[in-house]
């Protein structure tokens, strides 16, 4: 009879372990709307929600006993963690990125998931260029090419090792890699079971193809870089509001403002520098504040350092560049 009692009490702690269908179900919708919602609106916006899900689904991962339902959890809280690091990355915070990122790919490993195995290198691909690990950069988006299947990510590896690959100076390896990234997206298109930041739409791989031409920095892959840039703007322009990603149509121009530069056209520049240098900081990225103090050195070096213009340009880029990329203080948060 105490091993019946035993058994009974044990039957009921697996029963209250137990997610129900509808749960996970409003679980999966939460995360594609902050996927979605993370493509146009402020982190402040969104932070505080992803933080309490994740926690809620770490929660459950620890109490529940069911494989079949543990495995769409542990793909939740992979997600879930992959928009964490992407906050941190935005934020400029990369040891926290990394550390969120590589906690992501631990999780997709245990939900069997290869898309999200995909996805989470190319993260951590993205923050490794960030942080100035270019190297990692490259054998981070290498490592997911392995677990691609389908969808859109098979164009984003490629796009982040080509831009890995000319921060390193390796022309030809970046260009080839743009190669393949350009075969990917005729194959797939812009085709994807997912939605807002777990894709990589066409104009985002503009943006990485500007922006990898660009830094190659010769003249002929400079106007080229131009073009893609500008293709990238025009592709966002003409998408609907919620697919436009603030922080890639900044990008865009902050790479036409460097080529304008590069080509000696300072009112270019200066058109493009513009609408970038008005975001409010609330807006601004750890990347983007890291583009537009690049130009500013760029401008210490050119021959336009002491002209007048040149000067009101640094000193704009500097003020914008002054305040760190930050979430507004709110009594709820703590730091990620």
């Amino acid at each position: 009879m105490d091993d019946a009692r035993d058994a009974a009490w044990f039957a009921r702690q697996i029963s209250a372990a137990s997610v129900s269908s509808s749960a996970l179900e409003q679980i999966s919708v939460e995360i594609r709307r902050f996927a979605t919602d993370y493509v146009s609106k402020p982190l402040s916006e969104l932070f505080v929600d992803i933080r309490e899900l994740r926690g809620e689904v770490v929660n459950l991962v620890e109490c529940n006993r069911f494989p079949n339902q543990m495995r769409e959890l542990y793909l939740a809280a992979s997600r879930l963690g992959g928009l964490q690091a992407h906050v941190c990355l935005d934020l400029g915070h990369y040891s926290a990125a990394h550390t969120h990122a590589h906690t992501a790919f631990l999780c997709a490993e245990l939900a069997g998931h290869n898309g999200m195995r995909a996805w989470v290198r190319g993260l951590q691909s993205l923050i490794a260029y960030w942080d100035g690990q270019l190297a990692d950069a490259v054998e981070f988006a290498r490592d997911g090419a392995r677990h691609c299947s389908h969808g859109s990510i098979a164009a984003r590896l490629p796009s982040l090792e080509a831009r890995a690959s000319a921060g390193r100076g390796d022309k030809r390896g970046a260009l080839a890699a743009l190669e393949r990234a350009e075969h990917a997206r005729v194959v797939v298109g812009d085709r994807d079971d997912d939605a807002g930041v777990f894709t990589f739409p066409a104009a985002k791989q503009a943006v990485y193809a500007g922006t990898t031409l660009l830094t190659l920095g010769d003249r002929d892959t400079t106007t080229r870089a131009a073009q893609e840039s500008s293709y990238a703007l025009q592709l966002y322009e003409a998408a609907a509001p919620a697919d436009r990603s603030t922080g890639d149509m900044l990008a865009a121009r902050l790479d036409l403002a460097r080529a304008y530069l590069m080509h000696d056209d300072l009112d270019g520049l200066a058109d493009q520098l513009n609408v970038v240098l008005a975001v409010p900081q609330v807006r601004r990225t750890a990347s983007i504040v890291k583009r537009a103090a690049s130009i500013g050195e760029d401008l210490t070096q050119s021959r336009y350092a002491h002209s007048p213009q040149g000067k009101q340009i640094r000193t704009e880029i500097a003020s914008f560049c002054a305040p760190p990329p930050a979430l507004p203080p709110a009594p709820t948060m703590e730091p990620a």
